[in-house]
């Protein structure tokens, strides 16, 4: 499994790699594009994405690829567009790619209606943007929708139709990607018990933060399948090597 911009903090522990351009020396990482322990039992690699970069993974070599809140940093003409290209290539025949960010849809919906279904004065609350006019009281809804935009380092917000294009501008078929939902919903029992064991693990110091509960109300939840009718009625096995665990695991849907 293969998790992209997870941030340093957050790494997923057995089965997975974690990618992020954050991770350095510090880290114990010697270089770019080189998977390592990360001596807790993590893998960890440092990746850089741009317009032609390319993750040092086969094709069709991950049976899962996770993306929280990442794909929003990128302009879509600068790596957006072509890290779902290559989580895309990585992913084997009836692999998943999941998608977590934030939803346009859900602040220009409610700023529409002035308002009323009550996220964005509830986001706001939660989260105080970084800038606004009024310094005390409530947030203006503006400055709510202003704060999604233009801090945390963002770069392009998304509504579903808007992903399905860059995913098409990817080579994806529009039909390959359909909504979800933070409870898993089109996952399959495999990936969400995937999901379950990386946020529950038995040794709760590997606790990986994924599917955060904190972002629900803002995010828009999407997977994409990679199709294979035969990958159904056989087991997918992940063989040891540099990014992968010591021993194979075979899951069978």
């Amino acid at each position: 499994f293969l998790q992209i911009g997870g941030d340093v903090w957050n790494r997923c522990g057995h089965g997975w790699l974690n990618v992020d351009s954050a991770f350095d020396a510090g880290d114990g990482v010697p270089g770019p594009n080189m998977p390592v322990d990360d001596k807790s039992g993590r893998m960890i690699m440092r990746h850089w994405v741009h317009n032609s970069s390319r993750l040092p993974l086969e094709d069709a070599s991950v049976l899962m690829v996770y993306s929280e809140h990442m794909l929003e940093h990128m302009l879509p003409w600068k790596g957006g567009i072509n890290i779902l290209r290559e989580a895309y290539r990585v992913l084997a025949p009836g692999g998943l790619l999941r998608i977590v960010t934030p939803d346009l849809a859900k602040y220009t919906c409610d700023h529409a209606e002035g308002g009323a279904r009550g996220f964005l004065r509830a986001h706001g609350a939660r989260f105080a943007p970084m800038q606004r006019l009024n310094r005390s009281g409530t947030p203006s809804l503006a400055s709510v929708i202003n704060n999604i935009f233009h801090n945390y380092a963002h770069k392009w917000i998304y509504d579903f139709d808007e992903l399905v294009l860059a995913a098409s501008r990817a080579g994806i078929s529009p039909s390959q990607v359909c909504r979800s939902d933070r409870s898993g919903l089109g996952l399959g029992r495999w990936a969400r018990s995937a999901i379950h064991r990386a946020t529950h693990p038995r040794n709760r110091k590997m606790t990986c933060w994924i599917d955060q509960a904190v972002r629900e109300d803002e995010s828009m939840y999407v997977v994409l399948r990679k199709p294979d009718a035969a990958v159904r009625s056989r087991p997918v096995t992940l063989k040891p090597d540099a990014a992968a665990p010591s021993r194979p695991v075979t899951l069978t849907r």
